[in-house]
């Protein structure tokens, strides 16, 4: 990843010299991918900004204290799917209960219970699957199988891999089939 950013204009000429593939192929392959990590970030911050005033405003309202920090590291944490937002949300807990007592914390576990439960899935099937262009059920099974197969990571890169790998396909697909179509027509 660090080289792709670094050397992202680079990078597809130097795959296509390496592997023999057509250059405009390789850059096609490369941009699709670009795609689909930018809309895997949209969406998720998408999510993260409908999602963080409903935890966010009781915070506020109950006086807890640090709730700007704590909006911060929600948002930051939402990009860490199922446990980001959870992780905060035991901060804001524990941050509720010395501070409020137990009441407040109460509250605050209500709120989470909320905006990570029923608002967080329906929120994020809908942003992450029309950003990336899959529908939600597929999203949800590259987030667990990239979770089982690398963990925290791969959960975080299974749905725009599985993106890229859709869109890399069609536009191989296209390819090839161009590609026959210009063999076949220069046969008399």
């Amino acid at each position: 990843m660090f080289f792709a950013l670094r050397d992202g204009e680079h990078l597809p000429g130097w795959i296509a010299r390496v592997s023999g593939q057509e250059p405009n192929l390789v850059k096609e392959v490369y941009r699709l991918t670009q795609q689909s990590m930018r809309g895997y970030v949209k969406g998720t911050a998408v999510t993260a900004i409908v999602t963080a005033p409903i935890f966010m405003i009781p915070l506020l309202l109950l006086k807890v204290p640090l709730a700007f920090p704590i909006f911060i590291l929600y948002f930051f944490l939402s990009f860490i799917p199922f446990l980001g937002a959870w992780i905060t949300g035991a901060f804001a807990m524990l941050i509720a209960l010395s501070s409020g007592g137990l009441g407040t914390a109460a509250i605050v576990l209500l709120c989470l219970l909320v905006s990570n439960g029923t608002i967080q899935s329906t929120v994020n099937s809908w942003a992450l699957g029309s950003s990336l262009r899959m529908h939600p059920v597929a999203v949800l099974i590259a987030t667990m199988v990239g979770g089982s197969v690398a963990g925290v990571l791969g959960m975080v890169l299974g749905p725009p891999m599985l993106s890229a790998c859709v869109r890399a396909a069609g536009a191989i697909r296209a390819a090839g089939a161009v590609h026959v179509a210009d063999v076949t027509a220069s046969r008399p």
